[in-house]
């Protein structure tokens, strides 16, 4: 088995096409990425909406437990937009 591997690793060539394959994976990479920071906002703001309706679930009338738990499920949100946007930004900038 050894013997198999010596072979194939002499008759190895470096060919110009494997820079290439260097950049292909790197924008898989990259889109990997992106997608799964996508993915990441979606799941926030899907806890957000549960959040909010298990609050206007218990009541309508204004409570300050409750605004703070709407408030703070929009802020999660927020920041998962903005390092959506960061994250982004660096990967897209680096072309």
């Amino acid at each position: 088995m050894l013997d198999t591997v010596v072979v194939a690793l002499r008759n190895f060539r470096v060919t110009d096409h494997s820079s290439d394959c260097l950049v292909v994976g790197t924008r898989r990479r990259r889109a990997g990425i992106i997608n799964r920071q996508r993915l990441f906002v979606i799941v926030v703001e899907l806890i957000n909406s549960a959040i909010e309706s298990v609050v206007d679930r218990i009541g309508r009338e204004h409570d300050e437990l409750s605004g703070r738990a709407k408030d703070l499920g929009a802020a999660a949100v927020f920041c998962s937009i903005v390092t959506a946007m960061i994250i982004w930004g660096v990967l897209l900038g680096h072309r």
